[in-house]
C-alpha cells in the first residue's frame, strides 16, 4: 500500500545510511504476527519500524522492547523503552485551532478518514480537548476507512453527503491527514463552496505538497527528519 508518508522516511534513512556506507533495505510486513518483523530484527543491526494502524498486541510490544535494536517511526513508543521519532505531536494541532481562532471562526469541524491508529486517535483528543478550551462548536466528523483502503475517497463521499443533506454548515474544517484534505476540498469545490473564502480548510500534515495544491492549503510543516535519523544510526552504531 504506497503511502507519502512511509515513502519520505524510507528516503530520509536511505540517505542517512548511505552517508555512513550502510545497506539499507525496506521490509514490508502486513500484520503483527508476520514473521519477516522478528527477523529483521535477527538479521539487521538496527531496524526502522513503522507501525500499522492495528493494535499492537502485547507479545509484539514485549519483543520490541526486548530487541533494542529498533526505532520507531512517526510514533511513539518510548514509554516502553523503544526509541521514538514523532516529528507531529498530536498536540500541534492546537496551532491550527489557534490560527483559524484568530481568523474569526466559532464554528470549526474536524474530518478523519484514516484508519484510527494511536496518533490519528490522539490527534482527535488533542482536538477535543482544543474545542473545550475555547468554547469553539464543531464536529468531530470519524468515518475511518479499514487498513490499506484509501482515505481520500472516503473523505470526498463523506463531505459529499453532508453538503447535500445541509449537514455542513462550519465555517472551517480541520483535516486529520492531507489525504482527508483532498477528498473533502474536491467535494467542497464541486458543491460550489469556495475554499479559502466561504470555507477555510487546514490540514495536520502534506506540507509537501500544501502549496502546490489548488487551492492551496494551511498545514503544520515538520521538522527535517534526517537530523533525527542521523541520531539513531549512530546510536544503532554504539549497542
Amino acid at each position: 500500500f504506497y503511502s507519502t508518508n512511509v515513502e519520505s522516511w524510507r528516503l530520509a534513512v536511505s540517505r542517512a545510511a548511505e552517508r555512513i556506507g550502510a545497506v539499507m533495505r525496506a521490509i514490508d510486513f502486513v500484520h503483527w504476527d508476520d514473521p519477516v518483523l522478528f527477523e529483521s530484527l535477527d538479521r539487521f543491526d538496527g531496524v526502522f519500524l513503522m507501525p500499522m494502524s492495528q493494535v499492537l498486541p502485547p507479545d509484539v510490544l514485549k519483543g520490541l522492547s526486548l530487541a533494542r535494536n529498533v526505532v520507531c517511526l512517526d510514533n511513539d513508543l518510548s514509554s516502553f523503552g523503544i526509541p521514538s521519532i514523532r516529528l507531529l505531536p498530536p498536540r500541534f494541532i492546537h496551532a491550527l485551532g489557534d490560527h483559524l481562532h484568530e481568523l474569526g471562526h466559532r464554528h470549526i469541524d474536524c474530518l478523519n478518514t484514516q484508519p484510527e491508529d494511536q496518533v490519528i486517535t490522539q490527534r482527535m483528543e488533542h482536538w477535543s480537548l482544543w474545542q473545550r478550551m475555547h468554547n469553539v462548536r464543531g464536529r468531530l466528523i470519524r468515518e475511518a476507512v479499514l487498513p490499506y483502503e484509501h482515505a481520500t475517497p472516503k473523505a470526498y463521499e463523506v463531505t459529499k453527503a453532508m453538503l447535500a443533506a445541509g449537514e455542513f454548515t462550519a465555517t472551517a474544517l480541520i483535516c486529520l491527514t492531507n489525504a482527508a484534505a483532498t477528498g473533502a476540498i474536491r467535494a467542497l469545490l464541486e458543491h460550489g463552496v469556495r475554499v479559502g473564502k466561504d470555507v477555510s480548510v487546514c490540514s495536520m500534515e502534506g506540507e509537501t505538497q500544501a502549496r502546490y495544491q489548488w487551492p492551496s492549503r494551511t498545514v503544520l510543516e515538520i521538522p527535517e527528519s534526517d537530523l533525527y535519523v542521523n541520531v539513531c544510526l549512530n546510536w544503532f552504531d554504539k549497542r
